[in-house]
C-alpha cells in the first residue's frame, strides 16, 4: 500500500507500507513504487506489466475507469490464471487498495488485463521483488 505524507518543508512524499502501516523501505530493503497505465482500446488481452528478468510483480493499488459499465479481467501471465475481475460504471470507478498485496505466482510472468468494452483505463501501482 502506498501512503502519502507532507514533510516539514512542505514536500509530498510517498512510501510503501505493510498492512500494519509500517514502512517497508529500510536500509536493507529498498522498494521503488512502480505505476503502470493502460488505455484498453480493444477487447483483447493486453500486457500491462512485464517485470524485470528474475522478478515478480506485486500489486498494491488498482484503479479502473471507463465511460460505460466495464469488466476488466486481470491475469497472472499471458493467457494465465484469472485472479481478479474489476467492475466499474461511467459514474463509479473501481478502486482497490490491497491490504495484502497481490503477488505474481512466478518470476518473469506478465500481468495482463482484458476489458469487456472498447475503451477502459487501468492504473496499477506496486513494486517488483
Amino acid at each position: 500500500m502506498v501512503m502519502s505524507g507532507v514533510t516539514s518543508t512542505g514536500d509530498v512524499k510517498q512510501i510503501l507500507v505493510d498492512p500494519s502501516g509500517r514502512p517497508i523501505n529500510s536500509p536493507a530493503r529498498q522498494i521503488t513504487p512502480i505505476t503502470k497505465y493502460a488505455t484498453l482500446s480493444a477487447i483483447t488481452e493486453t500486457i500491462l506489466w512485464t517485470p524485470a528478468t528474475g522478478m515478480k510483480w506485486v500489486i498494491t493499488d488498482i484503479v479502473i475507469s471507463s465511460t460505460a459499465t466495464t469488466l476488466v479481467t486481470f491475469r497472472d501471465g499471458s493467457a494465465g490464471t484469472t485472479f481478479m475481475i474489476g467492475r466499474c460504471t461511467a459514474s463509479y470507478p473501481f478502486v482497490s487498495n490491497q491490504l495484502t498485496p497481490i503477488v505474481s505466482t512466478g518470476i518473469n510472468r506478465n500481468l495482463t488485463v482484458q476489458s469487456s468494452v472498447i475503451t477502459a483505463y487501468v492504473t496499477v501501482t506496486g513494486y517488483e521483488e
